[in-house]
């Protein structure tokens, strides 16, 4: 692979005569939760800004700091940004478009206004299922609202291998469950963005003309 200079090249990796090769200068070679020594990408931590979103740096080591959720027990969120890993979770819930033998993390979210909400695992480090429900997490009363599979961004570009939906909530202050899944049997570390959507819907086709 060539390459210009660092930025070109992957995690883990530096550029060399044009090319990309394994080693590091510093801890911008390496990915999330290791740190360059002795020219090499390692498991480790200096603060919590190395490890990424839902983790801090503990005696070194990244650690998850929020129980991943389940339907028994999801993690109550709102508009933001949130972040962890699907690696050991359950896998227990199964989307119209995927997730049957990958692991999840399940969130209950409150939908706090009325509008055209937004959801998407851009910035995840492998290739997720995202899906939600409303009316409950699981059984019968639960309804699945949209999943997808591979999917958009807020503004609307593709996401590679990431996941993206919109629903239209009608009431202040309803739960939805949101489930970050994944494709196959695929898990790990991920960022789910949620909340109102930058775009607004598009408008309802005009009624065909009378005969």
């Amino acid at each position: 692979r060539g390459c210009r200079d660092d930025e070109n090249c992957g995690d883990g990796t530096v550029c060399e005569n044009n090319a990309c090769v394994e080693g590091c200068r510093n801890d911008d070679n390496c990915g999330l939760g290791t740190v360059c020594e002795n020219n090499e990408c390692v498991e480790g931590c200096r603060n919590d800004d190395g490890c990424g979103l839902g983790f801090s740096c503990d005696a070194g080591i990244c650690a998850l700091n929020v129980l991943i959720g389940t339907c028994e027990m999801p993690t109550r969120i709102g508009s933001g940004q949130h972040g962890g890993t699907t690696e050991n979770a359950a896998t227990a819930q199964t989307g119209s478009c995927g997730g049957r033998d990958a692991p999840e993390a399940v969130y209950a979210f409150v939908a706090d206004q009325v509008g055209l909400y937004c959801a998407n695992t851009d910035g995840s480090d492998y290739d997720t299922v995202l899906h939600v429900r409303a009316g409950a997490c699981s059984g019968d009363d639960a309804s699945e609202i949209d999943c997808n599979d591979d999917g958009e961004d807020f503004q609307g570009n593709l996401l590679d291998l990431r996941s993206a939906l919109t629903w239209q909530n009608a009431e202040a202050g309803t739960i939805y469950y949101v489930f970050v899944d994944g494709f196959g049997d695929r898990a790990g570390r991920y960022v789910l963005n949620i909340g109102l959507c930058d775009r607004e819907p598009a408008p309802a086709p005009p009624p065909p003309p009378r005969p």
